[in-house]
């Protein structure tokens, strides 16, 4: 097998760029610690974006930390991202995004914004975020996006600080019609605290969700089978965090390379962790033969970030799997 066959059969169709770990938030369940260093320069992230395109990459997304908090930077790769033809998506909270940054959005071609919503009122977005954020201003861009007709998706997490907003939040995406995405499940922070973990939703809380989105979960979990397979970390998606180190995914930190020996290199001829990442089935996990499988998102990101051990299953996977097979089962 010659490279382009080897570099084909192991494409990474999703590259996610961090281009800095630090945030003007300091939400009470990020999994980041916002401690690395912001390395890579607009010349690294030209050779970067070059090799992720021979590689066969066609995703990008700009992320953080706040990838604000390096705006210029932020635009420069995404003017050259969309040069190359990237479909391009960013993940912002917002909060330091004026109006005339959300034109340079819309001007720059960007396919997608994922906006990260952490409550209906100031009071919620100081709870969760720890500093002051004017909610009102933040649907105010939401509003700004979507009228000059870019995709905007909003990706809320749930957590005990926030989820007292979440018919608010709800009611006025149906009336704005924006799409927005619940997710309850809390990764854990990249040091040996964890702490962050303690403010995961009870089971009352997410039967909560599962009856706002009732409809929806019928639907996907009715047609699932017993065949499973790994996803797609390390195989078809790579995270550079703003370092320069490679990791698999955005939760499974685990290094498996570097900017600095090159991405063709580190990602064609791979070192032994992504070696192992790669070997992997999902079959060699725990996970696979229990009874709730079937009703599991299976991570070993997620696992490995709780756990920093991908093969011991996460207490809050298995906690939501549990719920979610008694609430359908009941149906």
């Amino acid at each position: 097998m010659n490279y382009e066959q080897y570099a084909s059969l192991v494409m990474p169709e999703t590259a996610i760029l961090e281009l800095t770990e630090y945030c003007n938030c300091n939400c009470v369940h990020c999994y980041e610690t916002h401690q690395r260093e912001s390395l890579l320069d607009i010349d690294d992230y030209i050779t970067v974006l070059h090799d992720l395109k021979r590689l066969g990459c066609f995703k990008i997304i700009l992320t953080g930390g706040e990838p604000f908090i390096r705006k210029e930077l932020l635009f420069d790769v995404a003017k050259i991202a969309k040069k190359e033809n990237f479909h391009l998506t960013i993940i912002t909270n917002l909060s330091l995004c004026d109006s005339a940054d959300v034109q340079r959005i819309y001007d720059i071609g960007v396919d997608q914004v994922c906006v990260s919503l952490y409550g209906f009122t100031d009071e919620t977005y100081a709870a969760m975020c720890q500093v002051a954020v004017s909610a009102e201003l933040i649907r105010e861009r939401i509003v700004h996006m979507k009228r000059l007709g870019l995709n905007v998706k909003l990706l809320c997490t749930l957590t005990s600080e926030n989820i007292c907003d979440l018919s608010s939040i709800e009611k006025w995406c149906a009336t704005q019609d924006i799409q927005v995405s619940y997710n309850y499940i809390i990764y854990g922070r990249e040091n040996d605290t964890k702490e962050n973990l303690t403010y995961a939703l009870n089971k009352n809380f997410i039967l909560q969700i599962l009856n706002l989105r009732k409809n929806e979960f019928i639907k996907n979990y009715s047609n699932k089978n017993e065949k499973r397979g790994m996803c797609s970390a390390g195989r078809k998606k790579i995270c550079i965090a703003a370092d320069g180190t490679l990791f698999p995914c955005a939760t499974w930190r685990i290094k498996v390379g570097s900017v600095f020996d090159g991405i063709e290199k580190s990602w064609v001829t791979p070192s032994r962790e992504l070696m192992w990442i790669r070997q992997l089935n999902y079959y060699d996990f725990e996970c696979s033969s229990c009874s709730n499988s079937l009703y599991c998102t299976f991570c070993p990101g997620v696992n490995y970030s709780e756990n920093t051990n991908p093969f011991i299953p996460a207490k809050s996977l298995c906690k939501s799997a549990k719920i979610l097979k008694e609430f359908l089962l009941e149906r």
